[in-house]
């Protein structure tokens, strides 16, 4: 199995980047397991840029997770 991400590694992505993958980094930081995950994602709940067309895990926008969190500076 692989490395588990923190949750503090995870908070650095979120504040860091542009977008992180739905799983972990989305899900876990929402307080939601991986099915719980792909089902927002699916009924469009937590947004994803779609422009990577066909993309397995499409990312998700950390602006809106900054939002949601109430990490906004």
């Amino acid at each position: 199995m692989g490395k588990r991400l923190t949750d503090e590694a995870i908070r650095q992505a979120i504040l860091n980047r542009v977008a992180v993958p739905w799983w972990p980094h989305a899900g876990r930081a929402l307080s939601l397991g991986k099915d719980a995950t792909r089902g927002a994602v699916k009924r469009g709940e937590i947004p994803t840029l779609d422009f990577l067309r066909g993309a397995k895990a499409k990312p998700v926008p950390t602006a809106f997770l900054r939002k949601v969190l109430g990490m906004n500076a």
